[in-house]
């Protein structure tokens, strides 16, 4: 026999009764309009619509329903439920263990585990809960009341792999991490702490590192300032840039707000052209990626470009333009000079210009105020 208001859906045993929120506990609609999302065939993310959570039976109401009903003593499938305004999660199975109730408060705990789950957060964060081989469930925890009333417990879930996205700025992988919850807190709790986030940094090239302390809230999430050191990286086929320095600024979203802060970057060890036959050593590397912008803009100090023993430039102040995703790479500088130890002359150039095809300059005026064409002297490709 089933309890009463119960209902038959696609073989599952579910629970048809809802209970009214508490006053003060609805949550309206989150402002979700600027998600991205990758276009198969596309070329970069562009602005879509932001995902909304599915149309679920809410757990903790769910739970509450049960124990009021008194159907406590088997495990309950509750099928595709939602947490807040932050979680789904699929293929939920509920039991209960020390249940009683005095007056108008509960005690005891509800076992809870889930096959797989979603994390949305805005536009800005997706974390996919699931499990591995060697536990099937993503999600396993507990719901627990402490003579409380209804829906004033607490949730405490372990994840068994988060797989986080952030667009534009980074993917990564954890395992190990507990969310936590508590329906009857005001928005904005911190609902979970991952401690090592294995990341390929997509803002910069698909660096990888490890990242820690991402903080999650069930409105949004942080980064902890600080600096990392990620695995060497090329930019186009211009920049290798070895064991970079990564820095992270105040990165934080709450939805319903700007996504803010920016990613540094530096290294004391940067090649342009690292796969051609003339190479050159940049120094004073660094660059900053605005995540409000989603824009990278990279400069450095001077690079020395040595074109065998015939002729040394020199160039300073140079900014890189990025273009097709960061494949393209020009360079502009302040400044430039060369020296040409077989004519013995050296001057200032005009005109330099670093591309992903090399280097070329219009003219060269040199000391005794000739000015040479460099064309038929230098040609590099």
């Amino acid at each position: 026999m089933f309890a009463a208001g119960s209902r038959i859906h696609d073989g599952r045993y579910t629970r048809g009764v809802r209970r009214r929120s508490k006053p003060g506990k609805d949550r309206p609609a989150r402002d979700l309009r600027h998600a991205r999302c990758f276009r198969p065939g596309g070329a970069a993310f562009e602005t879509l619509e932001d995902r909304l959570l599915l149309s679920t039976s809410d757990l903790t109401q769910e739970i509450d329903n049960l124990l009021t009903s008194g159907n406590v003593s088997v495990p309950v499938n509750l099928g595709d439920v939602s947490l807040g305004s932050f979680l789904t999660a699929k293929n939920v199975t509920a039991s209960f263990q020390d249940i009683s109730q005095q007056g108008a408060n509960w005690s005891g705990t509800v076992t809870l585990s889930a096959d797989t789950a979603s994390v949305i957060l805005g536009s800005e964060f997706d974390g996919e809960i699931k499990g591995n081989a060697q536990n099937a469930h993503g999600l396993i925890g507990s719901y627990a009341l402490n003579n409380q009333p209804l829906g004033d417990g607490a949730y405490s879930l372990g994840v068994t792999e988060l797989d986080v996205t952030v667009p534009n700025v980074l993917t990564g992988t954890a395992t190990g991490v507990t969310l936590g919850y508590a329906p009857g807190a005001p928005a904005g709790q911190q609902i979970a702490q991952v401690a090592s986030l294995s990341a390929t940094l997509t803002a910069l090239d698909n660096a990888t590192a490890t990242l820690n302390n991402l903080d999650v809230f069930d409105n949004g999430f942080k980064l902890a300032d600080a600096s990392i050191t990620a695995d060497s990286l090329s930019i186009g086929s211009m920049l290798a840039i070895t064991s970079p320095t990564v820095s992270f600024s105040g990165v934080d979203y709450t939805v319903g707000s700007p996504f803010e802060g920016t990613i540094g970057l530096s290294s004391k060890s940067v090649t342009l052209f690292p796969n051609k036959p003339t190479t050159a050593s940049v120094w004073d590397f660094s660059g900053t990626y605005d995540v409000a912008n989603e824009a990278l803009s990279l400069k450095a100090g001077s690079t020395t470009i040595d074109f065998g023993s015939d002729v040394t430039v020199t160039a300073d102040g140079l900014n890189f333009n990025l273009s097709n995703g960061g494949q393209s790479v020009s360079v502009s500088v302040d400044s430039a000079t060369a020296d040409i130890p077989k004519l013995d002359v050296s001057g200032s150039l005009t005109g330099l210009a670093i591309t992903n095809d090399g280097f070329s300059v219009a003219s060269a005026t040199f000391t005794d105020n000739t000015t040479v064409a460099i064309g038929s002297v230098l040609t590099f490709t």
